[in-house]
C-alpha cells in the first residue's frame, strides 16, 4: 500500500508538471513562501488534530466525564483560537506584517502541546482547561495568517489554486496524523494494559476478561455497565474500581504519547515558520510588478523577501 502511494504520488507529480491546469499545481511549490507555508500548514494541522480528536477522549476516558461534557472540552480550545485569530487579524491589518504572528503562534502552540503531554488522571481540571486555551491561542494565530502569506506570494491568477492547495496539504497532514495517533494509542494500550490490571483479573471467566481488556471500555458507558453486572455475577464486584483506575492510567499514558508527538510536530512547524519569507503587504499592486514571486506563465522565479521594518 505504501509503495502504491509513493508510485501514484510520483506519477501525479510528473503529470502536474506538464498539465496546463492541474488539480493541485505542484509548480507553485517552487515559490519559497508557498512551499514553506504549505509545509508549516501541513505540520500544524497534524499537530492540531491531536488536540481536536484526543482532548475529548481524555475528558471522557481518563476523567470519567459524560460524552456531552467531553465534547464541550473543545470549547476552551476553540475559544482561544477564535480570540487569537481575531486579534492577530487586527494586528496584521494595522502593521502589515504576518510573519511575527505566525512565528509567535507556532511557539505558543508548541508550548501548549508539550505541556498537554503532562495531563494525567489527577491533573487539576483548571490546569487542563488552561492548557486547552493556551494551545488554541497559538493555533488561531497561525492558520489565517499562513493563508494570507500564500495569497500574497502567489501570482494574481494563481491565488485560488494556491489557496486550495494549501487547504489540501492541511487536510493530508491531519488525515495522516489521526491514523498514526490511533495506531500509537492502540499499540500503547495493548503493550501496557495487561500488566497494569490487578492480578485477580486472571481468575475471571474468559468473557469477563475480554470485557476488561476492551480498548473502548472507558469511552463506552454501556460497556462499563455490562462489566459491572458481570463482575457482580462473578462475585468480584470489588475489582471494578481497580480495573477502571488501571485502564484510565494506561489510557492517560497513551494520550501523553500522542500529545508529545504532536508537540514535536508543532515544534517542527515553528522551525519552518522561522524560514518563511515576509513579503510587504503595503502597496501590493506596485510591489507585485517590481518583485513578482513567480512568473504568471511558468512560475520559474522564486520570491524575493521584502525586509520588514522592525
Amino acid at each position: 500500500m505504501l509503495a502504491l502511494t509513493v508510485v501514484s504520488g510520483l506519477a501525479y507529480a510528473r503529470h502536474s508538471m506538464k498539465a496546463a491546469q492541474p488539480i493541485v499545481d505542484l509548480r507553485l511549490l517552487r515559490v519559497p513562501t508557498i512551499s514553506l507555508g504549505s509545509l508549516t500548514g501541513f505540520l500544524t494541522s497534524a499537530a492540531m488534530f491531536a488536540a481536536v480528536m484526543y482532548l475529548p477522549l481524555y475528558m471522557q476516558g481518563v476523567r470519567g466525564t459524560s460524552a456531552t461534557i467531553s465534547g464541550l472540552a473543545l470549547a476552551p480550545l476553540m475559544g482561544g483560537m477564535v480570540l487569537s485569530s481575531t486579534l492577530s487579524g487586527r494586528w496584521v491589518s494595522r502593521y502589515a506584517r504576518y510573519k511575527p504572528v505566525i512565528v509567535l503562534g507556532a511557539l505558543v502552540a508548541t508550548v501548549g502541546m508539550l505541556l498537554t503531554a503532562t495531563l494525567g488522571l489527577h491533573t487539576p481540571m483548571w490546569w487542563a482547561i488552561a492548557l486547552m486555551v493556551l494551545t488554541g491561542v497559538g493555533l488561531g494565530g497561525i492558520n489565517a495568517q499562513l493563508t494570507l502569506a500564500i495569497q500574497v506570494a502567489a501570482p494574481p491568477e494563481e491565488v485560488g489554486s494556491a489557496t486550495g492547495s494549501m487547504q489540501f496539504y492541511r487536510q493530508i497532514g491531519g488525515t495522516l496524523a489521526v491514523s498514526l495517533y490511533g495506531a500509537l494509542v492502540a499499540a500503547y494500550m495493548a503493550r501496557h494494559l495487561n500488566g497494569a490490571l490487578p492480578a485477580e483479573v486472571d481468575q475471571l471467566p474468559a468473557g469477563v476478561r475480554a470485557e476488561v481488556t476492551d480498548p473502548n471500555l472507558l469511552s463506552n458507558p454501556d460497556a462499563i455497565a455490562t462489566l459491572t453486572r458481570d463482575l457482580q455475577a462473578s462475585g468480584q464486584a470489588e475489582l471494578l474500581e481497580p480495573v477502571l483506575t488501571a485502564a484510565r492510567e494506561v489510557l492517560a499514558g497513551s494520550l501523553s504519547q500522542v500529545f508529545l508527538w504532536s508537540g514535536l510536530l508543532m515544534a517542527a512547524a515553528f522551525l519552518t515558520s522561522l524560514l518563511l519569507p515576509e513579503l510587504s503587504l503595503r502597496g501590493r499592486g506596485t510591489a507585485a510588478k517590481e518583485q513578482p514571486e513567480a512568473s504568471a506563465s511558468d512560475l520559474q522565479r522564486s520570491a524575493e523577501p521584502t525586509p520588514a521594518n522592525d
